[in-house]
Formats: C-alpha cells, sequence, structure tokens
C-alpha cells in the first residue's frame, strides 16, 4: 500500500466498531485532505469479571469503559490461597499482574486501553492442594520473599517453557531479578519485538514488567524465538514464544512513517461473517477512516475485505489495532512526522 495522491470524489466513511461513535470523513476534490467529524456519541465497552469465588474477591474501576481509557482489576486472594499469583484472563487472554500488594495479598491487572468489551475469568490456587490420586493433601513448596519457587538469583521469567503468540498479538511477563535488566530482547526480530518496560524494575520487589509483540513479517525460517534478558553483562534465555497465525491477513506488514496531513490504506481480510472493529491507539496521531463504508465478501473464498486507513494528523506514534471477535490486536504502527 501507498499514501493516497490521487483526487477522490466525496467518499463517507463509517466506524465499524460495535456500539462505537461514528467517525465520517469527506475528502475534498481537489487532494486527500479529508474534513472529519466526530458525533457526540461516546463509545462504551461492558467490563464482565466476577466479585468473588473460590479462594478470592475481586474489585475493579468501574464496569463500564469509556473507549481509550484504562480497566484496572484488583483481586485478593483470602487465607489457604495465598502463595500462588492468581489465574486471570480477559477473552480467554492470559494477563499478568502489574503490581503485588505482599501484605494484603491483592494483584493488580491493568488493560491501559480499551476498544472492546471483555469477559473476565478469574481462578486461584489453594495452598495445599488434594492429590487426586492419593487423596491426601500435599504441600507445595514455598518460595522465598514471594518470589518464584524456582527464583534463585538469576533472572527467571513469569512467564516459562514455550508460549503462543498471534501474529501482532501481545504477551505480558514479569522478569524477577537481583538488579535491574539492562535489555529484554527477541532472538528473531521476524518473531517478536520486545517493546519497553510496561514497569520499570522495582528494588524493593525486583521485578519488571515486560511485553513481546508478535511480528507480521514474512521471510522468516522460523516462527520460534527465544526471549533474553541481559543483566550485568550476562544474558539469561527467559522462555521461548511460538508464533500461531493471526485471524486476519493485512497486506501492510511493516511499521510505516508518514507525514503529517496525509493518508494511508491498507487492506484487510477476516473470516466471513467475523465481528471487526478497527482503532488507532492515540486519535490525536491518527484519525480512522473506512473505505466504501462497507465490507465486501467473497462466497467462494468464505472471506470478508475491509479497507481501513488513517489521516496522520499531529506529530507522534500510535498502534493501528483491529479487533476480531473481541480479540485485539496490533496490525502495525505509525510514526506521524
Amino acid at each position: 500500500m501507498q499514501s493516497t495522491g490521487k483526487r477522490f470524489l466525496a467518499v463517507l466513511a463509517a466506524a465499524i466498531m460495535t456500539g462505537s461513535g461514528m467517525m465520517i470523513s469527506a475528502f475534498a476534490a481537489d487532494g486527500d485532505v479529508p474534513c472529519t467529524f466526530q458525533k457526540s456519541q461516546i463509545s462504551v465497552y461492558q467490563m464482565t469479571f466476577p466479585t468473588a469465588g473460590v479462594g478470592y474477591t475481586a474489585k475493579a474501576t468501574g464496569s463500564r469503559v469509556v473507549a481509550g481509557s484504562s480497566f484496572e482489576l484488583q483481586v485478593t486472594l483470602k487465607k489457604g490461597f495465598q502463595q500462588h499469583v492468581p489465574s486471570v484472563c480477559a477473552n480467554h487472554v492470559q494477563l499478568s499482574p502489574v503490581e503485588k500488594d505482599s501484605l494484603l495479598h491483592t494483584y493488580t491487572y491493568v488493560m491501559p486501553e480499551v476498544y472492546a468489551a471483555a469477559d473476565f475469568t478469574i481462578s486461584a490456587v489453594a495452598d495445599t492442594p488434594i492429590d487426586s490420586e492419593k487423596g491426601t493433601m500435599q504441600p507445595q513448596p514455598e518460595g522465598n520473599n514471594n518470589f518464584p519457587v524456582h527464583y534463585s538469583g538469576e533472572a527467571v521469567s513469569s512467564l516459562t517453557g514455550t508460549q503462543s503468540l498471534a501474529c501482532g498479538g501481545l504477551l505480558t511477563f514479569q522478569v524477577y531479578s537481583k538488579s535491574a535488566p539492562q535489555h529484554v530482547t527477541c532472538g528473531n526480530g521476524l518473531v517478536g519485538s520486545v517493546n519497553a518496560p510496561v514497569k520499570p524494575w522495582d528494588a524493593k520487589t525486583q521485578t519488571s514488567i515486560w511485553q513481546v509483540y508478535g511480528v507480521s513479517a514474512s521471510g522468516r525460517k522460523s516462527d520460534k524465538a527465544g526471549i533474553y534478558v541481559q543483566i550485568d553483562n550476562s544474558e539469561v534465555n527467559l522462555f521461548t514464544v511460538q508464533l500461531k497465525k493471526a485471524p486476519f491477513v493485512c497486506d501492510t506488514t511493516k511499521d510505516i512513517t508518514i507525514p503529517s496531513g496525509r493518508s494511508y490504506w491498507a487492506r484487510v481480510t477476516v473470516a466471513e461473517g467475523a465481528k471487526v472493529s478497527y482503532s488507532a491507539g492515540n486519535a490525536a496521531v491518527a484519525a480512522t477512516l473506512v473505505k466504501n463504508n462497507d465490507r465486501q465478501t467473497d462466497f467462494d473464498s468464505g472471506k470478508d475485505t475491509y479497507y481501513f486507513g488513517f489521516k496522520a494528523k499531529m506529530h507522534g506514534k500510535t498502534g493501528i489495532y483491529l479487533s476480531v471477535n473481541n480479540m485485539t490486536y496490533c496490525m502495525y504502527h505509525v510514526c506521524v512526522k
């Protein structure tokens, strides 16, 4: 795809996000600079979560979240369920806590930008579960200072082994280390990219929080890559990511740089009938557009095709996101000059 440069008659574009406000853009006949009108309607998404269950209670900042706002969920473990991190999933995606209160046994989970409704599931692990075969209480090994059992001083991660990562998806993980990590990297840049820390290293808790992004690139020889941390000039392999196919195909597979005032379009294909929404992480940097105001369905292939675009506004960087059946993926990033 390349930036639009042809003359257009008036083209109307309506956002297709379920329950979202509608954005309409009209292209002037003498260029590609659209006039953008935003309805006063505000997109609000429902966050559904249990307030209590076996071994835990939960509370949140609210059950309805305005698009682009953050959502915070706190899970407090009851006595007898306080030795293990609770399992929290949003739309079947495992979340990692961004903060832990060791005194209150409370874990905080944050979704920094909400652009879709979410259903949460929570489960707590008993300190001494019953062995199903022997029917006796088998004590679990305890770690020291609330660190993982396998933490002995060398850096370790909250994720181990091989983890599935969708192209365009994100995995959040916590790194435990006695000193601040110098770098956290992916061994193959065509498989994954590690962002700057979500939460920098904390000397008190000896933890930092990171994210690895699944790259939607072609030409790679393997879909697996190691995630490494470098501390005091020593490198440690934390875990491995295994890419899985994203539920969409976008003809833009690399991050792009574009001057302010220009427009850009991408062709996106999904399974026929899939529920789709499209957004920018920062609407002040990129205002989203939809061409032809509808999808194109190929009944022979069972695919729906959309043309999603944006107008570059002020200088900055942002992600361009696609939600397919309530799961959100980053298609690419935009840098506006």
